[in-house]
């Protein structure tokens, strides 16, 4: 006998809608990982967060891809500097981000899957802010 999923479908959304528009804390909740891209023109610093801030989106999660340029470059500097994690002409290790606060400004872009043609809204972490 296969196992009920007792769920009441009627309430049930036919979309997550996302993290609106604001400035949230966020907890890193795996060690930043880098990646190649997609299209395999570089690479990526992943940094996967869960919301803090007490609200409607609290325990939501948020993923940035960030570009590793001179653009990302400052990017990954605010967010270790968000996180207080201190940088040098070393660098640092991503294991040091895991768990650490950091607050980010977040926004709505349009997104359109290169596959299918689909579009939908999703939230983007814009910048890193420092903790007050």
């Amino acid at each position: 006998m296969s196992p009920t999923l007792n769920v009441n479908f009627d309430e049930v959304p036919d979309q997550i809608l996302p993290v609106e528009p604001g400035i949230y804390e966020a907890e890193i909740v795996e060690v930043p990982m880098i990646t190649e891209t997609r299209k395999k023109t570089g690479h990526n610093l992943v940094v996967s967060m869960r919301i803090t801030t007490d609200g409607p989106h609290h325990g939501r999660a948020l993923r940035d891809s960030i570009f590793l340029n001179d653009i990302g470059n400052v990017k990954i500097k605010k967010l270790c500097s968000s996180a207080g994690v201190l940088l040098g002409s070393g660098g640092f290790e991503t294991e040091e981000l895991l768990g650490k606060i950091v607050r980010c400004q977040v926004l709505n872009r349009t997104f359109t899957d290169s596959e299918t043609g689909e579009t939908r809204q999703i939230a983007d972490v814009r910048d890193y802010l420092k903790n007050s």
